[in-house]
């Protein structure tokens, strides 16, 4: 009985014609509308990856220095990524600190918000992602540390994972180096 009523409501959305199956006009309506909406989100969350690099390079990194004072140099292999959340991807980027390179990162992430995709002026940064970070801090930037933790009052993140911290006297001989599993400026 229960298998005789499934295949009774299933005769309800399809007709059988000589081994065939053929789909009513209201099934094809919501087809298109089903397909057609899903196809627009999809093509929503991906137009960042449409637009020029440099632009959101130099976008990206302004919002950067704006929002937490950090001076980043990414690099121009910037790639965008939908999963888990929209982000921004980049290898091998650089991080300034009183005009002078003092730290490597093998990955940077970049969060931007899901609003306002279709202007490029209103793209938002939620969290930033450093991974592999190589800190090479000496006691002319000592304090950088410091700064970012009193200059970020916003309740989005700076996260460095897996990252190292090498500390250099005046002759530039490494004195001491730190792991640095997971530091989170929230």
């Amino acid at each position: 009985e229960i298998i005789e009523s499934f295949f009774n409501n299933l005769k309800i959305f399809f007709k059988f014609k000589k081994g065939k199956i053929e789909i009513k006009d209201f099934e094809k309506k919501i087809f298109i509308v089903f397909g057609s909406s899903i196809i627009l989100i999809i093509s929503y969350f991906l137009l960042p990856a449409l637009i020029d690099k440099k632009i959101i390079i130099n976008k990206l990194e302004s919002q950067i220095l704006e929002k937490y004072n950090l001076e980043v140099k990414l690099n121009d292999s910037l790639r965008y990524g939908l999963l888990p959340k929209p982000h921004f991807s980049t290898k091998n980027s650089i991080l300034k600190f009183k005009e002078k390179d003092f730290a490597d990162s093998d990955l940077v992430k970049i969060y931007v918000s899901m609003n306002n995709f279709f202007s490029l002026k209103k793209l938002r940064i939620k969290s930033l992602v450093f991974k592999k970070t190589k800190f090479n801090i000496d006691s002319n930037n000592l304090d950088f540390f410091g700064q970012i933790l009193n200059f970020n009052k916003s309740e989005d993140s700076l996260v460095f994972k897996n990252s190292k911290l090498f500390y250099n006297d005046r002759n530039e001989d490494i004195i001491f180096l730190i792991n640095i599993s997971q530091l989170n400026f929230l």
